[in-house]
């Protein structure tokens, strides 16, 4: 006798729906056309250097280093993506001050008024024009929980931000989850379909108009992952139990991590320190709690306080900061509890 899942991916496969199905051909098919191209990337390789030249003509000799974090680097950006750009330097000049923001930009314009001068008195010269390549336009501050300077460099929108060592660690777990996971990448493929998705169709991808964040769809594009895996084979799978399930899910009652619901009055206590955690595992989930604890223990709030901002044995704790409750409610991988 044929096994219930056989006989459930026989039929998906004649709806169309299964791996070789008509229907998740065309759907593969339109995430190779949304996913970074070689064309794409040598774009934003090069704004980002660019954008990294001026931050190091404004704070030379400061020990600041620009890299890149987000979607762009796990190379899950949309065509219409931006690029997350993160300074690392001192405490008291990114993150003790509110200045930098104003500092940056100050020396932004100068610059690009400079670029232009040179540019007029080059066309002058020779007697033709040539648009500055990078020209960096409609800069602005971000006054939010995390500070942003925002700006569009060669026709890309770049986000600048500071010491933000869990975008960092949320990037290296990622690219270890999905490696972990395999399956031809379904991890991040599934991303790119549900994040066009989120973002041309359903309009609720957005964190800067209190839109869900793109680290937020992340998560629980894993956690639909690590508890279904055993139904789901191909993305077009995971968009459809993604939309059934949080289409009923109980948002006014419970959050949601990568290992699953949390109640709400559970929040603070399943999101405190590591230590004082109640710990759960999902039975029959994908991740596994030894790596979840791998993971816990390279890429976790506390773990990556203390080895990215220089905490030695014996310093003070920072103290720890609640989840904020809003109308939607997930918790990032640092803060889950596992």
């Amino acid at each position: 006798m044929a096994s219930t899942s056989g006989a459930a991916d026989s039929r998906d496969e004649r709806a169309g729906w299964g791996s070789r199905g008509p229907v998740a051909t065309l759907v593969n098919e339109l995430i190779d056309v949304l996913r970074p191209t070689e064309q794409s990337d040598r774009r934003r390789r090069v704004v980002f250097r660019h954008i990294a030249s001026l931050v190091d003509g404004c704070f030379a000799g400061e020990n600041v280093l620009v890299t890149a974090f987000g979607s762009v680097p796990l190379r899950t950006y949309l065509p219409d993506g931006d690029i997350d750009v993160c300074l690392l330097g001192p405490h008291e000049l990114l993150s003790a001050r509110d200045d930098w923001t104003t500092r940056l930009r100050a020396h932004v314009e100068r610059a690009e008024a400079a670029a232009a001068e040179a540019e007029d008195e080059s066309s002058g010269s020779t007697g033709s024009s040539k648009m500055n390549e990078f020209a960096v336009s409609e800069i602005h501050i971000i006054h939010a929980e995390v500070k942003l300077m925002k700006l569009i460099c060669d026709g890309v929108v770049v986000d600048v931000s500071a010491n933000q060592f869990g975008g960092l660690a949320a990037l290296g777990f990622l690219e270890e989850v999905n490696a972990f996971i395999g399956k031809d990448e379904i991890f991040k493929r599934s991303i790119v379909l549900i994040k066009a998705w989120g973002f041309y169709e359903g309009r609720l991808l957005g964190a800067h108009h209190a839109l869900i964040s793109t680290y937020a769809l992340e998560t629980l594009v894993l956690y639909i992952l690590n508890r279904f895996h055993r139904e789901l084979s191909t993305p077009l799978e995971v968009l459809h139990k993604f939309l059934v399930f949080f289409a009923t899910f109980d948002w006014d009652n419970n959050a949601v991590s990568v290992v699953g619901p949390i109640p709400l009055d559970d929040l603070d206590a399943a999101t405190g320190p590591i230590g004082k955690r109640p710990e759960v595992h999902a039975e029959g989930a994908l991740l596994t709690p030894d790596f979840m604890w791998r993971m816990m223990d390279k890429y976790g709030n506390d773990s990556v306080t203390a080895k990215l901002a220089g905490t030695k044995p014996g310093d003070p704790k920072p103290a720890h900061r609640p989840m904020a409750r809003k109308y939607l409610n997930v918790v990032e991988i640092g803060r889950a509890h596992v």
